[in-house]
């Protein structure tokens, strides 16, 4: 049976200029390497007036051509400016009715789009330019808002001047035609523009630039009374053309001459041509800048060579390197955020970090014309309360002009462990702010992907995102591992989720050959770069002696751990499922976990609960310390009275009570010397203000019960 080939369908790029008085379109396959400019109607004429003719009481629009000629015959009402009206966003009334300006403008724009579909047929267009004399910031705005309007991905939609235009279509042609300075004289409105393309080969990437310059006086005219008027002002015009172009030569050494425009029509500047044609390649067109449009989106999908080695500085451009000294992979590196040669109205950045240490980021400006460096710091003061407990970030930047940056910062938290906080902060910085460069670094690049699903040790432990949450499971849990959490189930998350193949590979060969925990870990530590060399072996010397611990040891260390992080709570779950299954099997252990579930309890205030704790711990080993702790609970318990009927009655009590109270008297004195004592004091104290009062007590006291809750 023959095998069925795929049929895949033609990729098109699309290229349109959009003037005050036309459109103009030019396609371009991208296995091909010439683009086609649309001819309306077949003939020999490439731009599509701007304007619309609306049929009299009826909703029928003509666009173009078909629009001239339809009011022409009395048919319709014309519209035209509508390039003007949208950009200054104003309003026109037709047979009673108003319309914005914008409105048939992308009407406009869409009835000469849909002069494609035949060409395009079942092609997917990829990529799609459009490019205007001059794109200022209400042109950004009203062309983005065009985007909406068009059968294109918006993502696959872009702006840009006429400079850049040139700047593709130049460097599109033979080498020849550009080794040297290239210039361009543009007659398609009233007046002459001249633009010189020139590259500077001492830079890398080499730099490309564009200079324009009007000239007011040589002026295109288009009606004349007779053919006689019309000769004269060829020859007139030509005339000052070459004048201009002797100027104009000066200096410059020009590999070709392009003229393009309507102006030109008509063959006037004989003279100049020939001056030209002396040692130089001169071109006539009218469709350039479409050309290059189209020149310019296949570069968007299709990178090139050629454009690789060059960058353009044009007027849109931006003209620094935006970027941060962050960490990767436990270096200090520069990591781009934005890059110089970017249309500035395109140029964002989005990613994620980790902040430490200091509530602040260090922002690093480069100018690609004098190559200075300086650095902005963008303070994140709202960041300090949780600075310490694990920062991941979201940083947006984009440009709000030439020479102005937004920065959004954004708390994303860290994973389950620590909520976001919804705090975010918003600054425009300008590229002409900055000092010298600081040399330190406080930001780390996050490792691998953030998981479409989260990994959990355990049916009700938080959940796991990201390889750096991971990481903080294992330094903060150390106590508490086992061989258990070695699975393939976590190393197939690392792999798919995380995107971290080669982790992956090392944790598999680990389990291969039966390695250990401390082995494992380290891994996962080492490769992310989470901790530092000296704590990661540490944690790996931990893991080491765990490792060689009886099952209730380890248990034990688990309780133990819990309590120094302050987790009183679950510390004496953990001491009394080990008590059960320890009873008859190791005194000495025994003893020991009673202690320490003891104390959990008395960081509870669970007094009574932890002396009986204490009381049992001297039953199986016989240390006069449990007594004195026993007491302490007692005396934190009982009244005065019961407290020294117990004493009175025990002969042990009441020695190591005598003890206590000379150890309490001591504590006493401590505590009234205390820094919370004097708070305290001096929140007592009678105040005009009675709220003041309250609110200094309250705010203290939360600041306590705070403090306790993170402890349970």
């Amino acid at each position: 049976m023959e095998e069925k080939k795929e049929n895949k369908r033609p990729k098109i790029v699309i290229g349109m200029d959009i003037a005050e008085d036309y459109l103009q379109m030019s396609y371009l396959y991208l296995d091909d390497t010439k683009p086609v400019t649309l001819r309306p109607g077949g003939v020999e004429e490439y731009n599509i007036p701007m304007c619309l003719s609306k049929r009299h009481e009826m909703s029928q629009w003509f666009f173009g051509k078909e629009a001239l000629k339809h009011s022409g015959e009395g048919k319709g009402i014309l519209i035209k400016d509508l390039f003007r009206m949208a950009s200054r966003q104003e309003n026109i009334t037709v047979e009673n009715r108003e319309f914005s300006g914008e409105e048939l403008f992308f009407l406009f724009v869409k009835k000469c789009y849909s002069l494609l579909n035949f060409i395009i047929g079942t092609g997917e267009v990829v990529s799609l330019m459009i490019t205007v004399e001059q794109l200022t910031d209400e042109t950004v705005a009203l062309l983005n808002r065009l985007k909406d309007k068009l059968p294109v991905d918006n993502d696959h939609i872009f702006l840009g001047d006429r400079q850049e235009c040139l700047y593709y279509y130049v460097l599109n042609q033979p080498e020849e035609l550009w080794h040297y300075q290239v210039a361009v004289f543009d007659f398609t409105s009233n007046n002459l523009k001249s633009y010189t393309f020139s590259r500077n080969l001492h830079t890398a990437p080499i730099v490309a630039m564009i200079e324009r310059n009007d000239y007011e006086s040589i002026k295109a005219r288009k009606a004349f009374e007779n053919e006689e008027e019309k000769a004269s002002y060829g020859k007139k015009l030509d005339e000052q053309f070459l004048e201009l172009l002797t100027e104009y030569v000066d200096g410059k050494l020009l590999s070709s001459v392009f003229f393009i425009g309507e102006g030109f029509f008509g063959g006037w500047y004989e003279k100049s041509l020939r001056f030209l044609c002396k040692s130089r390649r001169v071109f006539e067109g009218n469709n350039l800048y479409s050309k290059g449009a189209c020149f310019g989106a296949r570069e968007r999908v299709l990178k090139s060579e050629i454009f690789a080695k060059h960058i353009f500085l044009g007027e849109e451009k931006l003209k620094m390197n935006l970027g941060m000294r962050v960490k990767e992979k436990g270096q200090v590196s520069y990591y781009p955020l934005l890059d110089g040669g970017q249309n500035w109205y395109e140029a964002k950045y989005t990613g994620a970090f980790f902040l430490k240490e200091e509530p602040k980021l260090h922002f690093l400006i480069t100018s690609l014309e004098g190559g200075v460096q300086k650095e902005v710091p963008v303070y994140l003061k709202d960041f300090e309360s949780f600075i310490n407990k694990g920062v991941r970030f979201l940083l947006k930047v984009s440009m709000r002009s030439e020479s102005e940056i937004d920065i959004y910062v954004e708390d994303k938290g860290f994973g389950e462990f620590r909520q976001p906080s919804g705090i975010s902060v918003e600054q425009t910085i300008t590229i002409e702010d900055g000092t010298v460069p600081d040399v330190g670094c406080n930001v780390s690049l996050c490792m691998g992907t953030y998981a479409r699903e989260p990994y959990r040790f355990y049916k009700n432990d938080k959940g796991i995102w990201f390889i750096e949450e991971l990481c903080y499971y294992i330094c903060r849990n150390v106590h508490l591992l086992d061989r258990d959490i070695m699975t393939e189930e976590l190393i197939h998350w690392i792999d798919e989720q995380c995107g971290m193949q080669s982790v992956a590979k090392k944790l598999r060969e680990v389990m291969d050959f039966n390695g250990t925990l401390a082995a494992f870990a380290s891994i996962i530590l080492e490769d992310s770069y989470f901790k530092t060399a000296e704590d990661i072996r540490q944690i790996s010397a931990t893991l080491k002696e765990n490792e060689n611990l009886s099952i209730y040891e380890r248990r034990k260390n688990r309780g133990d751990y819990l309590l120094m992080q302050k987790k009183y709570a679950l510390a004496v779950i953990e001491y009394t499922r080990l008590c059960m299954d320890l009873e008859g099997r190791d005194k000495k252990l025994e003893s020991l976990t009673l202690h320490n579930m003891a104390c959990a309890y008395v960081k509870l205030f669970q007094f009574e609960t932890a002396a009986d704790c204490f009381l049992e711990a001297y039953e199986k080993n016989g240390d006069k310390e449990e007594i004195r702790c026993f007491l302490l609970c007692k005396r934190m318990e009982l009244t005065k009275k019961d407290y020294i009927e117990l004493t009175s009655a025990n002969h042990l009590y009441y020695e190591e009570g005598l003890k206590l109270e000379k150890e309490m008297e001591e504590v006493e004195e401590a505590w009234q010397q205390s820094e919370e004592k004097k708070q305290i004091d001096i929140a007592l104290l009678p105040k005009e203000d009675k709220n003041l009062y309250y609110e200094e007590i309250a705010t203290q006291l939360e600041k306590w019960k705070e403090e306790y809750l993170d402890r349970c």
